[in-house]
């Protein structure tokens, strides 16, 4: 049974990529805005967001490269 059918195509997942390039691009203009945290609270945050984003990026960029995503028709 082909699954790939049922995912996101591939215009949703250049999207969802687009958002999640630029939450990262927001954080690090906030980051430079703002200056670094000074607290455990501001490292955890910007941690979360780094691996949200990050991990985001790497799996919608795996899944376009390897093109695991339903024909547009």
């Amino acid at each position: 049974m082909d699954l790939k059918r049922f995912g996101a195509t591939r215009k949703e997942l250049l999207t969802r990529l687009w958002i999640s390039l630029g939450g990262l691009v927001f954080m690090v203009g906030g980051l430079v805005y703002r200056g670094l945290p000074t607290h455990p609270g501001g490292w955890e945050a910007v941690i979360l967001a780094v691996v949200f984003f990050g991990a985001s990026i790497a799996l919608i960029a795996r899944r376009l490269i390897r093109q695991e995503h339903p024909s547009e028709e």
